[in-house]
């Protein structure tokens, strides 16, 4: 084998090695996490962020972080934030009480590339949450947006 390949053999091992062990700090860092959904346990006070993919296999991020949380654990103010590379970012924030979403306030739809339409931001129920809009890119029009919900004392996000 010839210096070149070597030397390209080399730096693409130390590549891999060096992505399998950001993945699993990543891993470690985002408590648990499914192909499409981020959990994150309201007994912390920490934020965290999860590296998912949707439903079509592409990449996506969730960021969740207290800005106020009262004497319960489960009681406090959450800032939810869902990145899709070279697309769009959005977010909103979450106001939970014993378990329960109570209100959610701040909406933020920023498009990385194309445009964002009709950005509506609801409480769907005391369990659930979402942030709809339209992402319109090229000729493409894409009804999308964020979920968030609540079940056994977990704050969970989804893409939609």
């Amino acid at each position: 084998m010839n210096l070149k390949k070597k030397l390209f053999l080399s730096v693409l091992s130390a590549s891999i090695a060096f992505s399998s062990a950001t993945l699993s700090s990543h891993a470690e860092d985002s408590y648990s996490t499914s192909a499409s959904c981020s959990v994150y346990s309201l007994s912390t006070t920490q934020s965290k962020s999860f590296f998912l993919l949707d439903e079509n296999g592409l990449p996506y991020s969730v960021t969740i972080e207290p800005i106020e949380y009262g004497s319960r654990m489960a009681n406090g103010k959450y800032k939810v934030s869902l990145t899709v590379p070279n697309r769009w970012k959005a977010g909103f924030i979450v106001t939970v009480s014993s378990n329960r979403i109570t209100s959610v306030s701040n909406p933020s739809a920023i498009p990385l590339t194309g445009s964002i339409k009709n950005v509506v931001l609801q409480k769907v129920s005391s369990t659930q949450a979402t942030l709809k809009f339209k992402y319109i890119y090229s000729s493409n029009v894409m009804n999308t947006g964020i979920k968030a919900s609540i079940s056994e004392g977990a704050l969970k996000i989804s893409k939609l």
